[in-house]
């Protein structure tokens, strides 16, 4: 796929087409601040240094308030999810040494991801730490199987409502969820 066809596909959002536009009219907005800030200073003071200064005082609450603010934003919990790709039982070593927001617990495939390859549920069951997603291999067939085996906290699909590679399937999206609902209401029942 070429680059221009790449972006007309983009552009065919409606959506990100109008964020798009925003952020370029936002952005000529902030150039004519700088422009004007320029043409007001050096027209009131006839003075370089001055324009200079003002042109530097204008970065300062950047650096100020960048380092105090990573040090405010990093004491306070950020959420995590922790990925864990079971295999076998030495999967869960993995686990040691983190406390995050969220477990999931995927099926264990060479490479990364679509594999669609489900995830051993029974271990899982046993083993997961709360709260945790199941993943791994989840398809609008198995979803709710999966939920009654393992008993998660929700789940996460990506390739079981594909109809092909990275083409989600909104008729498939649908039937998982229901699926998934009803997986979750036999646990309640």
């Amino acid at each position: 796929m070429s680059v221009w066809a790449t972006y007309r596909q983009l552009l065919g959002n409606r959506q990100l087409t109008k964020l798009l536009l925003g952020e370029f009219v936002s952005s000529i907005g902030d150039w004519l601040y700088l422009v004007a800030l320029v043409v007001v200073v050096y027209d009131e003071t006839r003075d370089p240094v001055i324009l200079g200064i003002v042109g530097a005082a204008r970065l300062v609450p950047y650096f100020v308030l960048s380092i105090p603010a990573g040090v405010i934003s990093d004491r306070f919990d950020r959420r995590l999810i922790r990925v864990i790709r079971v295999r076998d039982e030495a999967s869960f070593k993995s686990e040691t040494g983190w406390s995050p927001a969220l477990w999931l617990y995927d099926a264990f495939v060479e490479g990364y991801g679509g594999g669609g390859v489900p995830a051993p549920w029974p271990l899982i069951a046993a083993r997961a730490r709360r709260p945790f997603l199941l993943a791994g291999g989840l398809t609008p067939e198995n979803v709710a199987a999966g939920i009654a085996a393992a008993r998660p906290d929700g789940v996460d699909v990506a390739s079981g409502v594909e109809s092909s590679a990275r083409r989600k399937d909104p008729a498939r999206v649908a039937a998982f969820i229901a699926a998934a609902r009803g997986g979750a209401e036999a646990l309640l029942r």
